[in-house]
């Protein structure tokens, strides 16, 4: 071999056919994982909750303004706190001290309200259906999602809700002058709880059952914030109110001539509802189970919890129905005791009158569960 030939060379791949080659495997790598990922990824967007004006449009109006006039969170609480304290201020400017003129009790907390039983079933009436209240009111839209509604059409129903609210409290406030403030409050809470019964649980799948419930259901929902003025009323009386109640006024509630009267809130009956208050929706938090039917424990808790408070209610109401109709016979047994003044010895009146009394307070007690008075 000469000393000018070359030493036989054997090809092998450089750095940088490697390094383009690791990139190619990569890029296809990348593409290949993005290409499976893409339904997981449109899944999650369509998931979002709605972000722009157009989807807002599902979330109620109140979202609607919200989009349109894009004040942010912060100021949209600021904005509520303002509203509030506007209204409020200048609603305060009309309100006019009556306590001289119905003679008013003032005593801070009146705990002898608690002998009385008609106070009793009262405060149970607003307890349960306080429950039934916070656990529907906060249960409503996560349930919606349960059953495979959208976040937006979740927002839809809750906004229906709180609409049928804003119409159906100042109707019950007006019917109650005609058809009885009794009547209507213990109708429309037994009216809310087969509600729960029957339509939330069963009828309740789809969108539109889910609008209907929102809306039969939200009318009568609060029917214990529209009814608590006057059903207090009649069973302290007006002088006594000011024992259990705070001085609060309510735009809503205007519509009812009684509640410019007599103030809006029982100190003692708040303090009451602290408890169910504020443990109402762990108790359906807790009631809930996994799965497209995990609310129905939620429901039948709900639907008792307005079908037990309608039963002390309906006790309340046969309670002033036997009320009523004592001093009616008040008034007539005084009217003949007035006309036989000095024909019938006064012992001998007082007698029968003992005897008949109780036993006509015994089938008055009984008669007002199913007699049909406006009361």
């Amino acid at each position: 071999m000469s000393n000018t030939e070359k030493p036989l060379q054997f090809s092998n791949p450089t750095t940088e056919d490697a390094a383009q080659d690791a990139t190619q495997d990569t890029t296809q790598d990348t593409t290949q994982g993005a290409t499976q990922d893409e339904p997981h990824l449109q899944q999650r967007q369509q998931e979002q909750p709605p972000q722009t004006q157009e989807e807002f449009k599902e979330g109620g109006y109140g979202w609607v303004v919200v989009a349109a006039v894009k004040i942010g969170l912060a100021w949209t609480f600021r904005t509520l706190a303002i509203i509030c304290f506007v209204v409020n201020g200048i609603a305060s400017f009309f309100i006019r001290d009556r306590n001289h003129a119905v003679g008013s009790v003032h005593i801070a907390f009146n705990w002898k309200l608690f002998k009385r039983p008609s106070f009793i079933m009262f405060e149970l009436w607003m307890g349960f259906s306080l429950i039934g209240y916070v656990i529907l009111v906060f249960s409503i839209v996560a349930y919606c999602q349960t059953v495979g509604l959208s976040a937006s059409q979740a927002s839809l129903v809750g906004a229906l809700f709180n609409l049928a609210q804003g119409i159906g409290r100042p109707a019950i406030g007006l019917s109650s002058d005609s058809v009885g403030r009794f009547n209507i409050a213990q109708l429309s809470t037994l009216w809310c709880g087969l509600l729960c019964l029957f339509v939330w649980q069963f009828g309740t799948r789809t969108l539109a059952g889910c609008i209907v419930f929102a809306l039969l259901s939200g009318s009568v929902a609060g029917v214990m914030w529209a009814a608590v003025t006057p059903i207090c009323a009649e069973v302290v009386g007006i002088a006594m109110i000011p024992s259990g109640r705070f001085t609060f006024i309510c735009p809503l509630a205007l519509a009812t001539t009684v509640s410019l009267i007599v103030p809006i809130a029982l100190s003692i009956t708040w303090l009451v509802l602290v408890l169910p208050a504020t443990f109402a929706e762990v108790i359906g938090l807790s009631l809930r189970s996994p799965g497209a039917w995990g609310y129905r424990n939620v429901e039948i808790f709900t639907a008792f919890m307005y079908i037990g408070a309608f039963i002390f209610g309906w006790i309340l109401r046969a309670w002033k129905v036997w009320e009523l109709e004592r001093t009616r016979l008040d008034k007539e047994q005084r009217e003949v005791d007035a006309r036989e003044d000095g024909v019938v010895p006064t012992a001998e009146l007082r007698r029968h009158a003992s005897r008949a009394s109780t036993v006509k307070e015994t089938v008055l007690h009984v008669r007002g569960l199913w007699a049909i008075q406006r009361v």
